[in-house]
């Protein structure tokens, strides 16, 4: 995706947007980008949140905004949020992407790697 690598100017972009991440967040509510954790041991990220569960993917991308994540690509079959329970402060290195220099043009991403909160999940992951 990214044809261009991150620099110092990017690199605290990130920094600063993956600290709003992780500020903003309750405790409670399950956001996109994070991560959960399958009984089988299978890890998929959040792609989608609904009122009553989540979508989850192994694939697409993640757009790091200001305080959120976006997502782009395909989706599992959602997930109830009872079935999940947060782990309590662990957090897990994934990737994400951001417009160099916060520059939103075209073919202007740089991929990055940043920490989301984990979760487990007590339902088999869904299959297609």
């Amino acid at each position: 995706m990214a044809s261009k690598t991150l620099d110092d100017r990017d690199h605290t972009i990130v920094t600063d947007r993956e600290a709003a991440f992780l500020r903003r967040r309750n405790r409670r509510d399950i956001r996109v980008g994070d991560v959960v954790v399958f009984p089988n041991g299978t890890e998929r990220r959040v792609a989608y949140v609904w009122p009553h569960g989540v979508q989850t993917t192994d694939g697409g991308s993640f757009y790091l905004g200001d305080g959120y994540m976006s997502y782009s690509g395909s989706l599992f079959d959602s997930v109830p949020l009872t079935a999940l329970s947060h782990t309590g402060g662990e957090l897990s290195a994934r990737s994400a992407w951001i417009f160099h220099h916060d520059q939103r043009r075209a073919h202007n991403g740089v991929e990055c790697v940043v920490s989301v909160p984990v979760w487990r999940c007590s339902v088999d992951a869904p299959t297609y």
